[in-house]
């Protein structure tokens, strides 16, 4: 009888799949790894603006992403990683570029005195 070492999909789907040993705990830095090539390898999520922090099982995201449904898709690709007890996400959507604001003149002239009535009938005076 031939015995088969099983590949990752049979170990990831069977009965006892996720149970380790007694006390075991995957390192923060094992799980910041595993979570970082995640991001960068995600066709859909530019990570460059992306900071990943593991404490104690808690991953927190923390950064910019260009749109909402990017902020929410990097959560989820990330909550599978073994070992993540939580998942803060405090990315932010990046507003679109600004256009500088015009430049104002600033002069000391003073600038004309309305003569107008509430009414708008002119309240020039005329001198005789």
């Amino acid at each position: 009888m031939t015995h088969r070492i099983p590949d990752m999909d049979d170990v990831r789907t069977g009965l006892h799949a996720g149970k380790g040993p007694r006390g075991y705990r995957r390192s923060d830095e094992r799980i910041q790894e595993d979570v970082c090539d995640l991001l960068e390898h995600d066709p859909d999520v530019d990570a460059s603006d992306i900071e990943v922090m593991v404490q104690d099982g808690e991953v927190t995201l923390s950064g910019t992403v260009d749109e909402r449904w990017t902020k929410r898709h990097a959560e989820d690709v990330v909550e599978g990683v073994p070992g993540i007890r939580d998942v803060h996400n405090r990315l932010r959507i990046a507003g679109p570029p600004q256009a500088a604001a015009p430049a104002t003149a600033i002069t000391n002239e003073m600038p004309a005195p309305d003569r107008t009535s509430p009414t708008g009938r002119s309240m020039t005076t005329h001198n005789r």
